[in-house]
């Protein structure tokens, strides 16, 4: 681990160890001579950059998504990213910027499910119309394919809701 990555994990998330892990902690950090009572060059806190995640490799954002449904820790997910050859600025800019993008698929999961109600509620408008199988069999297949159509996307924007919302609260304990 780096002096940043320990120096995170003894500030920010030393609750979370065993007794046995805050002695190999504090142990690690005497070695190293990391005193976290004076501030050092190497020990200031990063400046925070909002990460697009337009721009974050697909497997890196799932990595994430998996471990925080997981509910694993910052410092968890951190070890992850720079296992994958992510610089630790990097990394911690990511990690940092999560809840943003959380956010953002939250709200995109809601476009989904409200596209996915109109899609739905307008093909049952085109099937209840009084048409003519003989003469009007595709708009019948039209409003039929908008049923088919538009469940699925409700129920997709459900479920994916549903594990950002998990996300959510996870990223909150």
């Amino acid at each position: 681990m780096s002096d940043a990555a320990l120096i995170k994990l003894a500030t920010l998330e030393l609750h979370e160890l065993t007794v046995e892990a805050k002695l190999i902690l504090l142990k690690e950090l005497e070695k190293r001579k990391i005193d976290l009572t004076k501030p050092a060059d190497h020990q200031q806190e990063h400046h925070n950059t909002v990460i697009n995640f337009k721009q974050v490799e697909k497997h890196i954002i799932q990595y994430i998504s998996e471990q925080k449904l997981k509910n694993e820790s910052d410092a968890y997910i951190l070890g992850g990213l720079l296992e994958r050859g992510i610089e630790e600025n990097t990394a911690v800019d990511i990690i940092k910027s999560f809840p943003v993008y959380l956010e953002e698929q939250k709200n995109n999961m809601s476009q989904t499910i409200l596209t996915g109600t109109l899609q739905f509620v307008s093909g049952l408008a085109i099937i209840e119309l009084p048409l003519r199988k003989d003469t009007q069999l595709a708009v019948i297949i039209i409003g039929y394919s908008l049923i088919i159509l538009g469940s699925f996307r409700i129920f997709h924007g459900f479920l994916n809701k549903k594990k950002i919302n998990k996300m959510m609260k996870n990223q909150l304990n």
